[in-house]
């Protein structure tokens, strides 16, 4: 019983992998949307966290 469970949970698996690469936006919109890059670190304190960015605009 738990080894057919077993093969429909990965053969479940196998066929959402495939179907993801449906999903994907296309070029044409990924170019209309301005992506903008964050970079720095996030520091976890115990009562708060912080962003610290490492880019010159913030």
């Amino acid at each position: 019983m738990i080894l057919i469970l077993l093969a429909i949970f990965v053969i479940s698996l196998i066929m959402a992998a495939a179907s993801m690469k449906d999903l994907a936006v296309p070029e044409e919109i990924k170019k209309l949307i301005p992506v903008r890059r964050i970079q720095g670190r996030i520091v976890f304190f115990s009562n708060q966290i912080k962003h610290y960015s490492s880019s010159d605009s913030s």
